[in-house]
């Protein structure tokens, strides 16, 4: 028996010493050549608690955690459109233990923040999208819309008689209504809030004849009865809303104002680091829970390769830049 407990005593402290070094390898085995650093992976979404990104931090963010054995921590730091929480990623070390969250509206800020310390599509590091948020056009009831041919109608026959609501310059909301002044070659007067909520309410009291909104925002508004839905701003109908017609049906094409996710690491990322978490996310993303809780939140999911991110950073990045000079819109 006693040979039996030194026998059992050694093999235990054998264990206890393995146990880091198995550690070690098992994460090893999940990152390659670059494994993650020991503590929590820091998600800095760039905007307030509630948003799009924060949803995302909240869950696939948690889930990632969960999987690489590491707490996670959902950082929120808004403020000038998104650019101060940005560029904390820009200057954290480029190991994993720092990752961003954010929305398309980080390509719009390069054209409207000509002189930033950092640019979105140089310094930081594409790992995965995250899915997509769609935009509704709705009109006041005391506008007098009931579709889209009446608000054309409106805006031929009385330049800039027409306004519309956003809750900012430089915002989706503001620039996808100047995509569509462009596409429509009409004049509609722009009314800038402070924040989505004042604009809202500028709009159910008919002060705002048209916004575009968020789709989830949007429904419940339409559903009761108090906003009229022209038309959604996205390729094809959404299973939310499947008798409002998209944008080309009603008339106006080239339109897609759709906002997209993204999450991103600082500059300089190890290329095994970066595939390895693509795989982890792409792997979340693919459950359905993950669906249920992003669509829940008016979130499409749609995960994609580092460089698929990348590219699609690239092309928003240009469309809303042309759109930024072409209605010389500049940053207040």
């Amino acid at each position: 028996m006693q040979t039996n407990r030194r026998t059992f005593g050694k093999t235990a402290l054998k264990a206890t010493l393995l146990a880091p070094a198995l550690a070690l390898i098992s994460t090893s085995r999940v990152f390659g050549q670059t494994p993650l650093p020991p503590g929590p992976i820091r998600f800095i979404v760039p905007y307030s608690p509630g948003s799009g990104s924060d949803t995302i931090g909240r869950t696939a963010g948690l889930k990632l955690g969960e999987r690489v054995d590491r707490p996670t921590v959902v950082d929120n730091r808004p403020g000038a459109s998104g650019m101060l929480g940005t560029e904390a990623v820009v200057r954290a070390p480029a190991n994993g233990s720092t990752l961003l969250i954010t929305a398309s509206t980080i390509v719009i800020n390069r054209a409207l923040y000509p002189k930033a310390s950092f640019d979105p599509l140089k310094d930081l590091t594409p790992i995965v999208s995250a899915g997509s948020t769609q935009f509704l056009l709705v009109a006041s009831t005391q506008s007098g819309f009931k579709n889209m041919a009446d608000m054309l109608k409106a805006v031929r026959k009385s330049p800039g008689k027409v306004n519309y609501g956003s809750p900012g310059v430089g915002t989706v909301h503001h620039l996808a209504m100047e995509l569509f002044k462009i596409r429509t070659r009409t004049s509609v007067y722009h009314i800038p809030y402070s924040g989505a909520g004042p604009a809202v309410t500028g709009l159910l009291g008919g002060q705002v004849d048209v916004m575009f909104l968020p789709l989830t925002f949007a429904m419940p508004h339409v559903k009761s009865g108090k906003l009229i839905a022209l038309a959604i701003g996205s390729d094809k109908r959404h299973p939310s809303a499947p008798d409002v017609p998209t944008l080309t049906e009603a008339g106006v094409k080239d339109t897609n104002v759709s906002s997209w996710y993204g999450i991103y690491g600082p500059p300089g990322m190890a290329p095994d680091l970066v595939a390895k978490l693509n795989a982890e996310f792409r792997e979340i993303l693919a459950t359905d829970e993950m669906r249920q809780k992003f669509f829940a939140q008016g979130i499409d999911i749609d995960s994609s390769t580092p460089n698929e991110l990348k590219v699609l950073a690239e092309k928003d990045a240009a469309r809303w830049a042309a759109v930024i000079k072409q209605q010389n819109i500049t940053a207040e």
